[in-house]
């Protein structure tokens, strides 16, 4: 499937798609800075997992940045760009990460879903597969690892115990079982986020997550240690607002491997498509104040490198 943006309004017709593929990656996009990651992450992961169909489902419209971006991967087979993926729910601060979780394919199929600011890179261990048999090893339907539980704090007096424990939406593999058990739940969060009602702060919808799991009666996956060798780089560390990750070397070393490091510095300085994506995403201010910091980190933390 060639990539080519259409305007649909339903998931269901959209993975309804005849594909040969077992397992489909799905990420959503908002308007603007997101809606730009989007041709670096088809880029990466296409390049990285060049048998496993890429949707994208995408708020509004492509713009004229991201339209002249994805013209440089008119050769990547298997990426689908949505457009008006979100159809008039009203989009409060979560609500683009838990439609990951809310719609269902209409044909049977598993999903990975994860972020659209990370960059996977081509390891020695399919990270897709890799989550899929740790389903299997834990007789589940799906796979993801615990939230963490004390920082931060979105809301005073509580923590992320109980009603508000969360489980990751960054890097979750979803079986068709797992579409079976929880549709009710699903549903029913759906008809929440049309009215606004959730999706309102950060990590919400890791949140709803882990309470649509727990209401269908699935296992809960204690584990809060997520294998930074499969996170690849994850942009939305090296924001601005970020400075108390990207500039702690001690807690990057536990997100961003120097292995990713080094695979990430071979494509940005000798990588002829990855140059010319740049070039155009790069004009977003977001984007270039974020590879700004992506260079000062990089160039700290592997001594002698230069960006």
């Amino acid at each position: 499937m060639a990539i080519y943006a259409t305007s649909v309004y339903s998931f269901a017709i959209l993975v309804g798609e005849k594909s040969k593929l077992k397992t489909k990656i799905f990420v959503t996009a908002t308007a603007g800075t997101y809606q730009h990651y989007a041709p670096l992450f088809v880029y990466c992961m296409n390049k990285a997992y060049p048998e496993y169909e890429i949707i994208v489902g995408c708020e509004g419209y492509l713009d004229k940045m991201t339209l002249k971006a994805i013209a440089q991967l008119k050769n990547r087979k298997g990426v689908l760009f949505v457009e008006n993926f979100f159809d008039g729910i009203p989009l409060k601060e979560s609500t683009a990460n838990l439609l990951r979780f809310l719609y269902e394919p209409k044909d049977p199929c598993a999903l990975f879903t994860t972020d659209i600011d990370m960059l996977y890179f081509d390891i020695e261990i399919d990270v897709i597969q890799w989550h899929q048999s740790m389903a299997n090893e834990m007789d589940a339907p799906y796979y993801t690892h615990h939230g963490a539980t004390k920082h931060p704090n979105r809301f005073p007096g509580k923590s992320w115990h109980g009603e508000y424990e969360r489980l990751l939406g960054g890097a979750a593999w979803f079986s068709p079982e797992w579409y079976d058990r929880t549709r009710s739940s699903r549903y029913k969060y759906l008809g929440l986020a049309n009215t606004g009602a959730v999706g309102i702060y950060r990590e919400e919808d890791e949140v709803i997550l882990c309470r649509i799991c727990k209401e269908a009666g699935l296992w809960i996956n204690p584990n809060k240690i997520y294998p930074a060798k499969f996170r690849g780089l994850h942009l939305g560390d090296f924001r601005n607002d970020m400075e108390h990750r990207w500039k702690n070397r001690e807690k990057m070393v536990d997100k961003l491997t120097d292995d990713n490091c080094m695979r990430f510095l071979d494509m940005h300085t000798s990588d002829e498509t990855w140059g010319k994506l740049m070039e155009i995403v790069g004009e977003d201010p977001v984007i270039a104040e974020v590879f700004g910091n992506v260079k000062i980190h990089l160039e700290e933390r592997l001594k002698g490198v230069s960006l």
